[in-house]
């Protein structure tokens, strides 16, 4: 497995190694899983399932004006 070395300051390496202790990893692993979580580019599951899934009138779109009162445009 390749290495890599970062440079922390003291205040930060105790606090990993506090947050390592509490989630009962070493350092190294509790670094690569938070790494590897932020690295994460797949969408969690069902996700997608939650487009359209609510309803209600707060959630319909408002009528819109007939754009006569906007300002008027220039050509391009």
């Amino acid at each position: 497995m390749p290495k890599l070395t970062i440079y922390i300051d003291e205040p930060t390496e105790r606090r990993l190694k506090r947050a390592a202790k509490t989630d009962h990893l070493s350092p190294s692993k509790w670094v690569r899983e938070k790494l590897a979580k932020s690295l994460r580019t797949t969408w969690p599951d069902g996700y997608f399932d939650l487009f359209g899934s609510l309803a209600g009138e707060q959630f319909e779109r408002p009528k819109q004006g007939d754009c006569r009162d906007d300002a008027p445009r220039g050509s391009l």
